[in-house]
């Protein structure tokens, strides 16, 4: 079976994207599991640079604020709507 791979800083761009959704289907539940499958892949591969949350002021755990953030690569920064 071939081998298929994926940039990881496009892997980033689109959990980013995911974790920036307002909409009713983007639980807490939903963006924990985003942020957990993200953070496996960018610590596996040396690439984990940290994150930050989209809103300082709505990030208690455990709420969707929490889990509403953006993760950052070595070479580029988190570009927010």
């Amino acid at each position: 079976m071939p081998k298929k791979t994926i940039k990881v800083d496009q892997l980033v761009l689109r959990a980013n994207f995911q974790l920036i959704r307002t909409d009713k289907t983007a639980s807490a539940d939903y963006k924990q599991a985003i942020c957990q499958s993200i953070e496996s892949v960018l610590h596996a591969t040396g690439n984990y640079n940290g994150f930050q949350f989209l809103n300082n002021d709505d990030c208690e755990h455990g709420t969707v604020g929490y889990w509403s953030r953006c993760y950052s690569m070595p070479r580029w920064f988190c570009r927010l709507p």
